[in-house]
């Protein structure tokens, strides 16, 4: 009997598993320490945070357990960066515990960007580097293609990111293809994703 019930407790454990860490409301929060995550791709009509155009191609991601409704986080493979907005939540705490990764969640262009297909899945195992930003895309005015308004509709969208410049003023970067390596971004023809981090994704 009492083999039984350790039988039954392994098996609801693994349901409702997070890597480490606890399941809330369905959601994994925990952050592994080397910030490395599988990357699955997906596309909702309606998000947890705020409202949603629709459109699968702009650059988004979930998982507002982890970085906050909102945010804006930068996904990394080597010098190759997407900066994502935080526009939903998931994936659930089963994937993760099925994949035995934790897993950020993005768009089919954050896919394609990254692996050349639409559609990622957590058996591909595609690892991505990501940290949160110190931006917030709630706190951001949108500007326009000189610099005061927005790309309607464009898929590149650009954003003001409101950190102090080494050349002065407010550093601006945008959502999408970014870099944290002035080279890479300089024959990329690519802005910095910010300066939070150095070109090895460090806290500055």
């Amino acid at each position: 009997m009492f083999l039984i019930i350790i039988v039954i407790f392994c098996l609801f454990a693994h349901v409702e598993g997070c890597v480490s860490g606890s399941c809330t409301s369905g959601m994994c929060s925990d952050i592994p320490s080397n910030n490395q995550y599988y990357l699955t791709s997906f596309c909702d009509s309606s998000v947890a945070c705020g409202s949603f155009s629709g459109n699968c191609n702009e650059y988004y991601m979930a998982d507002y357990m982890r970085f906050g409704c909102n945010s804006i986080v930068s996904c990394c493979v080597g010098s190759d960066c997407l900066n994502l907005k935080v526009i939903d939540g998931g994936p659930g705490c089963s994937v993760e515990d099925s994949a035995h990764k934790q897993i950020v969640d993005a768009s089919y262009s954050t896919c394609k960007h990254f692996t050349g297909y639409n559609d990622c899945g957590w058996s591909d195992k595609f690892v991505v580097t990501c940290k949160k930003t110190s931006a917030s895309f709630a706190d951001l005015d949108a500007f326009d293609e000189d610099g005061t308004g927005t790309f309607k509709g464009d898929k590149q969208s650009y954003v003001p990111f409101e950190m102090p410049s080494p050349h002065g003023g407010p550093f601006k970067t945008r959502l999408g293809p970014c870099s944290y390596n002035q080279t890479f971004a300089s024959l990329s023809g690519r802005p910095l994703c910010g300066l939070d981090y150095d070109v090895n994704f460090e806290a500055l």
